[in-house]
């Protein structure tokens, strides 16, 4: 049964992978929501702390070798926050909307100021900040507009995939 359940949120996070990569392309616009980003803080804060990191660790493998950035930074990044998040799901509350658009808000804006930093490490010079800034922005609007989306669309296939588990819904069909 945990097979199915593990199978069903990789079928999940694929469909993601793919609405992200593909559908908003379809737009005039240079940047997309990050939809695994999102997700990953949901999955954390539900599964724990070692859950999200293997979970951040996966995708952050995904990102990796399907993006041409710099490898081992999804990796390395998207494990940090699965574990984070999930070692800290105690002092939030999992199950709000306005709590997670504040994480998505907070984690948006560290990935993109990390990634500032990182490249303007990895270059040996500063960059304009005025681009990355409006970069973080455009970037966290994206996040915070999809994120209720996500955040509904989680809870009601959580929902479905328990239901499935449920004694009832076995033993008196």
């Amino acid at each position: 049964m945990m097979v199915l359940i593990g199978f069903a949120w990789l079928l999940f996070t694929l469909f993601l992978f793919t609405l992200e990569n593909h559908w908003f392309l379809f737009f005039n616009t240079t940047q997309s929501p990050d939809l695994l980003l999102l997700f990953l803080p949901l999955y954390a804060m539900d599964q724990g702390k070692r859950k999200g990191a293997v979970y951040g660790l996966g995708i952050g493998a995904l990102l990796d070798v399907v993006t041409f950035s710099y490898f081992g930074w999804h990796l390395a990044t998207r494990t940090l926050i699965g574990y984070l998040v999930g070692k800290n799901r105690m002092n939030m509350f999992a199950d709000r909307l306005p709590t997670y658009l504040i994480l998505t808000a907070l984690v948006t804006l560290l990935l993109q100021v990390a990634r500032g930093l990182f490249l303007c490490v990895a270059l040996g010079r500063w960059l304009p900040l005025l681009p990355l800034a409006a970069a973080a922005l455009k970037c966290m609007g994206w996040n915070l507009a999809v994120a209720p989306i996500l955040w509904f669309c989680y809870h009601k296939l959580k929902r479905r995939v328990r239901s499935r588990m449920d004694y009832y819904y076995y033993y008196h069909l």
